[in-house]
């Protein structure tokens, strides 16, 4: 997961809605645009990644039918950066009754904390009808630089964020929003994503088949064995096509 940074400041850009205790900023290593850039060229991502990952006793593929791509045909890679949410406890009255900020301010923070090309990825507790992402939200963060998001709960403005041409996957469409209805919790720590365990700094990988997650010890020899299976399936491609 990395080092924690112990003098980790979070700034005057932050909201305050997390406690600084759980903002964390983890010293791991990015992986080189040309790492990303080779994934990329990669067809059939997603179940090539997902293959090896099974003969290494690892479970981190999510199919897309549980996070569904909001934009056809989009594809992505990136390390993750991770937020929590939690249910409120208050119910949406009350919280208007009371004046209280919105939960979801978190995300802003999450924004902050990222670095251009990551990928954010966000544990709603698998909440289809409650969304964590709208139209503004999803612009803020393609003007940061991310390369998406991943989102295990509901998102909204669905076709605003398909004219904007943000990546997004998501457990659900909904137009019911989470901004009184989720608490942000935690950024940067361990989370539980459709099932798969996410770290900070692991390799987010996403294409209209699913998601998965590859450890960050294991990005380079992931890359190194799909690359290698990559070539193989073509030349068995080329030789079913001529007749073999």
């Amino acid at each position: 997961m990395g080092k924690l940074e112990r003098n980790f400041n979070p700034g005057k850009k932050l909201s305050g809605i997390i406690p600084a205790g759980r903002i964390h900023s983890f010293d791991f290593p990015r992986p080189s645009k040309k790492i990303i850039e080779r994934y990329l060229q990669i067809e059939d991502l997603t179940s090539g990644i997902s293959d090896i990952l099974d003969e290494r006793g690892i479970h981190g593929a999510i199919p897309g039918s549980t996070l569904r791509p909001i934009i056809p045909g989009s594809r992505i890679v990136g390390p993750a950066i991770t937020l929590r949410h939690l249910p409120a406890r208050k119910a949406v009255v009350q919280k208007v009754i009371d004046k209280d900020r919105p939960g979801l301010a978190g995300v802003s923070d999450a924004r902050e904390v990222a670095k251009q090309g990551d990928v954010l990825v966000c544990d709603g507790g698998g909440r289809m009808d409650i969304s964590s992402q709208g139209y503004l939200a999803a612009l803020r963060m393609k003007k940061k630089g991310l390369a998406g998001t991943i989102l295990n709960c509901g998102v909204r403005d669905v076709e605003a964020i398909r004219r904007m041409g943000y990546p997004t996957w998501a457990r659900g469409m909904t137009p019911i929003s989470g901004l009184h209805r989720f608490d942000a919790y935690e950024i940067n720590g361990p989370i539980d994503c459709a099932g798969i365990q996410v770290y900070p700094g692991d390799l987010v990988v996403a294409d209209e088949t699913g998601v998965v997650i590859v450890p960050s010890a294991l990005i380079q020899d992931v890359l190194v064995e799909l690359e290698a299976e990559h070539k193989k399936e073509r030349e068995q491609e080329k030789a079913i096509l001529e007749g073999a």
